[in-house]
């Protein structure tokens, strides 16, 4: 009975050994072999996008002077505007206080900006050519809008942010000037 075994034992570990070897590697010799480590990465990459103007962030950066600026800061301003690049697309950032306060306008492509702003605006109002799509509720220390123009390419906006306080309570329309000015450089 052991002998028995020990030959079915032996005759199953041929078999499996043959099955193994018949299959073989179908690859040329020369080519990699895997080993065992996964060449690809999971984490998301991020793509440059094609820019809709010419203009660089330090193009928009020189948009905007200490005189035009000054009707949204309180009191004097040493650090510089910091142009912005968010996937190849231009923008700036500049300080409205040594502290706290900014006002970044950027160009901004959403994977589809109808839905944007058909449905996370909670108001509207006109700017020279357009309309800016207000995300945030007036009386905040910031705002979040979008703007459109006739002259915006399809697929883009405008993006502006607004850290820093408004004398009437509006923090996005204390920005018109400025924004007007940033959407008449780039041609929107």
């Amino acid at each position: 009975m052991r002998t028995a075994a020990k030959a079915s034992v032996t005759a199953v570990a041929t078999l499996i050994a043959l099955t193994i070897g018949a299959c073989g590697d179908s690859s040329p010799d020369d080519a990699p072999q895997a080993t065992g480590t996964p060449t690809t990465s999971t984490a998301p990459v991020e793509t440059q996008r094609e820019s809709p103007t010419t203009l660089t962030g330090q193009d928009i950066c020189a948009v905007l002077a200490d005189d035009d600026l000054a009707p949204l800061r309180d009191g004097a301003v040493t650090k510089e505007p910091e142009p912005t690049d968010d996937r190849g697309l231009p923008g700036c950032e500049w300080p409205l206080s040594d502290g706290y306060g900014e006002l970044k306008v950027e160009v901004f492509q959403p994977v589809d900006p109808s839905i944007i702003l058909e449905n996370a605006v909670l108001s509207e109002f006109s700017i020279a050519g357009g309309t800016v799509y207000q995300q945030t509720e007036d009386g905040q220390s910031s705002c979040r809008a979008l703007v459109k123009t006739a002259d915006t390419p399809d697929g883009f906006l405008l993006r502006v942010l607004v850290d820093g306080d408004a004398d009437d309570g509006s923090v996005c329309r204390s920005a018109i000037p400025q924004t007007e000015k940033v959407l008449q450089a780039l041609g929107w």
